[in-house]
């Protein structure tokens, strides 16, 4: 749908940076809002003599001990052994002295997603879960002030608030972190309005559309949610473009991937934010962060003619915190020029779909993408794993879901021998809230699978996600993520799993 002229060149900027979960249409659902967890799953310890006991400790992302969680060790109640369904204590613990064999573990407790890790051996283990979404998400509202806004200059300025990424979140990626999936309604001229995401800041501006009409465009505040309450990092990721060129490409038909690199990357602004209450107040002054002087020289792959890639300078604050300072769509091996934070470590991504994934009419429901994140070099080629040639297919076999996942090479499109480290599983109800006059369809994550290596089937144990838990879901979305390394051979799930990763290719399907 094209609304308002610039719309959608808008929605390029930060479709485009969503790069796990990307390049669903807007007019359509995203994902579930502000999910990054630095993705910290579990830790397994070797047992110290043959004769120490497995055992599991639970823990949620802040480290707290989670109490009276479901520990299943096995494929079903009763299966490899009797009584596999354990409660934790109330120091999070459960001793397994029946586990003598490889098999899933799965954690379930209220308040948390549920977690599967696949084919564990016995061992001592702490597992973190991640926090369940509230029903009613929290939002974060305020202004992007300070923007340096001159009316007749031919160019509109623009912000946009967005969470601060941690690597980890390129194996569970949310697009609702990036592309808010509720609107803010914009007047345009002569009656005619225009939906902008909700966490775009536009100050108020007047540009001329042609020699007799002006265009008043103003959506000061930002509307930013998080799926429930912490402290949180926000980054005022701002810029602007030249209003008319813009507009006349839309109007011409193009996609707004075509149109991206007339987008231009000024600066950026950090804020925290203690999310505690329904609504939270946060105003953010731009300028702060300027992209200037220093900058990243790179290559794309060899893409085929009906791909698309896309990338982007993304820079570490401090602690594994990254903030995007510039993005760039490229044609087969094109060398580019991208901004970045002058002394700050340099992560480039680089982002691949098909063309047509960009038209809501056109777009694959498989949802194909493949992306890297790797750290920059001095004129470096964009490394890609080849999209996967099909969506995963889910049949549930009486309450176990059994997932298979189409062939899929490791070797780049430039013939890079890429690791396969690690296999995730997402899935989510799909489920329409109310914002304003209109439904939404956004995601609520329930259940995550990890597993190490590049499997060609997946069966999750019997245990349902029952309609019942949420009454207002239509579907369920299945998402599968295939996650290599260019320089680990194998490692565990954990930490040391987000350290080694590199690539990922990944698709989806709803039922």
């Amino acid at each position: 749908m094209k609304q308002g002229l610039f719309i959608s060149a808008l929605v390029s900027i930060v479709t485009a940076f969503a790069f796990i979960g990307c390049a669903e249409n807007h007019d359509s659902y995203s994902s579930a809002i502000y999910s990054t967890t630095d993705f910290k799953i579990s830790r397994r310890f070797e047992l110290i003599t043959p004769q120490t006991t497995p055992s599991i400790q639970v823990f949620n992302q802040a480290n707290q001990v989670v109490a009276n969680a479901q520990v299943l060790i096995g494929s079903a109640v009763g299966a490899p052994f009797r009584d596999n369904l354990k409660i934790t204590d109330s120091n999070g613990f459960v001793a397994l002295p029946e586990w003598t064999e490889t098999t899933h573990i799965t954690v379930n407790a209220q308040g948390y997603i549920r977690q599967t890790l696949l084919n564990q051996k016995p061992g001592t283990f702490q597992i973190k879960l991640n926090t369940a979404y509230m029903t009613t998400r929290p939002v974060i509202k305020g202004q992007v002030t300070g923007l340096p806004v001159k009316n007749g200059d031919k160019m509109t300025d623009f912000s946009l608030v967005l969470p601060t990424i941690a690597k980890g979140d390129l194996m569970t990626f949310d697009l609702d972190a990036i592309v808010s999936p509720f609107d803010d309604t914009v007047n345009i001229i002569f009656g005619k309005t225009a939906d902008l995401p909700s966490n775009v800041s536009l100050p108020t501006q007047t540009e001329k559309f042609n020699f007799l009409i002006s265009l008043t465009l103003s959506k000061p505040e930002h509307r930013v949610y998080t799926t429930n309450y912490g402290q949180k990092t926000f980054y005022a990721f701002s810029g602007k473009f030249p209003f008319k060129e813009v507009m006349d490409q839309l109007n011409a038909d193009k996609q707004f991937y075509e149109v991206m690199n007339l987008f231009e990357y000024t600066n950026g602004s950090i804020r925290e934010a203690n999310v505690n209450s329904p609504t939270t107040a946060l105003n953010i002054p731009s300028g702060e962060i300027k992209f200037d002087g220093a900058t990243a020289n790179v290559k794309s792959a060899a893409i085929a003619a009906d791909e698309v890639v896309m990338m982007f300078a993304l820079n570490d604050l401090s602690g594994g915190r990254f903030v995007p300072s510039d993005l760039k769509r490229l044609d087969a091996n094109q060398s580019a020029s991208l901004k970045t934070i002058a002394g700050k470590p340099v992560h480039i991504v680089s982002l691949l779909k098909k063309a047509i994934d960009y038209d809501s009419a056109t777009r694959d429901s498989a949802n194909r993408t493949s992306a890297s994140m790797v750290a920059y070099k001095t004129g470096m080629q964009s490394s890609l794993l080849p999209l996967l040639p099909a969506g995963p297919t889910v049949v549930d076999q009486g309450g176990a879901y059994k997932i298979t996942i189409p062939q899929a090479s490791n070797r780049t499109l430039d013939a890079q021998a890429i690791n396969p480290l690690a296999v995730s599983v997402s899935i989510s109800n799909i489920n329409k809230v109310q914002d304003g006059q209109v439904q939404v369809d956004i995601l609520d994550r329930k259940w995550e699978v990890l597993g190490t290596g590049w499997p060609n089937e997946i069966t999750l144990p019997v245990w349902p996600l029952e309609d019942s838990e949420d009454a207002t879901a239509v579907k369920r979305k299945f998402e599968v993520n295939l996650i290599g390394s260019e320089t680990s051979a194998q490692t565990d799930l954990g930490d040391d799993l987000v350290k080694a990763a590199t690539h990922v290719t990944k698709g989806s399907v709803e039922l």
